[in-house]
């Protein structure tokens, strides 16, 4: 399980739940694969069986069976409550020790308990108090300094309450907030949402410094290029910026955006333009941008179009309405991480601003070469550069991982 004490980095917390270990388990003889941690849900959960009067054994087997769970609905074993609770003490002290092991807070609690009372009543205790000396210890003060207070944060949960609790569970899998049940008891959660949100607003200045300089935040985008456009954005100019970007993914023959493209072999929509992909890529590594941006800008179109009338109710042949309806999917959807909404909605939005650019045919100049209106119609016949060809692969790329995870819940 993952060391809760260990600092999280904006480029980790990214993808922290895929790197969490698996550990094998064995309850009533039965054996499975866990994948997961003891989350403030188990928290909850733990305190209330308690409350309920659980003896504290039957409070732990509960509680691990909770947080096991998903794991084992994953796999072809047949595991329930009642074999947690019939569990050996061996077993479940194995499962314990993977809990304690993972937080040296909470083992250093448990281990303040020597010899006062048995392993379970200990665990129990140890994790009351150290709930308490985490709210304690809390500095509010500092918090309410940042520009995420605490009063915008709780009108936040109630304004958008299900789509921060999909974005928070899935962004910060090792601090593990349960944001609804967070609600239900906010002065037991409102340290963690504290330190959740602060590691938020300083991963959204650096993405605000890059959309500052006309690249939304993506996925694909290497951290470390990340970081050193944010670090140095009181010196670099928008051509620096540009260079840095362009000549990350141009080396070695484009190798690096042909294998984004070369990825594109899961979603129906992307699958079906296989050979328009690799026109447009051709014409890129190539240096004919005139004919890279036209193929692609017309496919994102058809793209988006497409995912609307193959996975939702309504067809929608307007591009306004198809965007419109996949970002309110996207609101709803719970397998994005935090990073990946933001960085898909920008997304979503760049690309609606260039289908809304005004465009006359009487006067073509008028409008911007971005204009799609201007690309479909045959008037955008300037010269075009390689960050906006660019531009064009990595907001499909973005489109290619939105639309492989929104099509599991469709």
């Amino acid at each position: 399980m993952p060391d809760e004490n260990k600092a999280i980095t904006i480029s980790e917390s990214t993808d922290l739940y895929d790197k969490l270990p698996e550990t094998i388990f064995t309850v009533s003889g039965k054996t499975f694969i866990f994948k997961g941690f003891f989350s403030f849900k188990c928290s909850q959960e733990l305190l209330g069986f308690i409350k309920n009067g659980d003896e504290p054994r039957a409070a732990f087997a509960k509680v691990a069976f909770v947080m096991c769970e998903p794991s084992i609905k994953k796999q072809a074993v047949l595991i329930c409550q009642d074999d947690f609770l019939r569990a050996s003490n061996e077993e479940l002290k194995g499962i314990m020790q993977d809990i304690l092991t993972s937080s040296s807070n909470l083992n250093g609690e448990f281990e303040k308990l020597e010899g006062l009372g048995d392993d379970y009543d200990r665990f129990c205790k140890a994790h009351k108090n150290y709930l308490l000396a985490f709210i304690e210890s809390t500095d509010f003060s500092q918090f309410a300094k940042t520009s995420l207070q605490a009063e915008s944060i709780i009108k936040g949960l109630n304004a958008n309450f299900n789509k921060l609790a999909n974005a928070l569970e899935s962004a910060f899998a090792s601090i593990a907030i349960s944001v609804r049940e967070v609600t239900s008891n906010l002065s037991a959660g409102l340290g963690v949402i504290a330190e959740s949100f602060q590691k938020i607003h300083a991963w959204d200045d650096r993405r605000k410094v890059l959309l500052s300089y006309g690249w939304p935040f993506i996925s694909d985008i290497p951290d470390s290029l990340f970081d050193n456009i944010y670090q140095n954005r009181a010196e670099y100019s928008q051509d620096e910026v540009d260079t840095k970007v362009v000549s990350y993914f141009r080396k070695e023959r484009c190798k690096e955006l042909k294998r984004l493209v070369k990825q594109w072999q899961k979603c129906s929509c992307f699958v079906s333009r296989k050979h328009i992909w690799h026109q447009a890529i051709v014409n890129h590594s190539r240096g004919y941008y005139n004919a890279s941006i036209t193929l692609a800008t017309i496919h994102i179109e058809g793209i988006l179009t497409d995912f609307v009338r193959i996975n939702m109710s309504t067809p929608r042949y307007h591009i306004d309405k198809a965007i419109d309806d996949i970002q309110e999917k996207l609101d709803d959807s719970a397998f994005q991480t935090y990073w990946d909404y933001l960085g898909q909605s920008d997304v979503l939005k760049n690309i609606k601003n260039l289908f809304a650019e005004s465009f006359h045919p009487s006067n073509p100049d008028e409008a911007p070469n971005t204009s799609r209106h201007k690309i479909a119609h045959g008037h955008a016949v300037e010269l075009e550069n390689e960050q906006n060809s660019l531009k064009q692969f990595l907001f499909l790329n973005e489109l290619y991982h939105m639309f492989t995870l929104l099509e599991k819940k469709a």
